[in-house]
């Protein structure tokens, strides 16, 4: 089984937090298809803001690591992204939601993040799973 993390670095207000709603959903939808947990387990996902080396040492022996980035969250997935990719060359670096950017600016900036994904994170992300293993990624 591959491994695939999730993080959805969440803004916390005292002592209430919300959990990882739109990460939660798209592991729900992957979940429904057979093609994929075959082939990919969900352990974690990731969405306290502790310091990055807590985090870092939360993610073991990935496949791919999903960022959920917004504005409150965007310089902290980077820098997580990034110490995942120095320790894990190989892992697959996918970033999406509303900061990761339209353009793929990111992709030209960033030299860590491999894939960022646009649109709906539920369908894209479950085509995403099924399309790697077969090695037909596009777009």
């Amino acid at each position: 089984m591959k491994n695939v993390f999730f993080v959805q670095i969440i803004v916390d207000y005292g002592k209430t937090m919300y959990l990882p709603y739109a990460a939660g959903t798209i592991i729900a939808n992957c979940m429904q298809f057979p093609e994929i947990t075959s082939e990919f387990a969900f352990p974690d996902i990731l969405f306290k803001r502790e310091k990055l080396n807590t985090s870092l040492e939360k993610i073991k022996d990935p496949f791919m690591v999903a960022f959920s980035c917004n504005i409150w969250n965007i310089e902290y997935n980077k820098a997580l992204a990034k110490l995942v990719k120095e320790k894990y060359p190989e892992c697959i670096i996918v970033f999406g939601g509303h900061s990761a950017g339209q353009d793929g600016k990111l992709l030209n900036e960033e030299s860590y993040i491999d894939i960022i994904v646009q649109g709906e994170g539920e369908t894209v992300f479950a085509e995403l799973l099924k399309k790697i293993p077969a090695g037909k990624l596009e777009n």
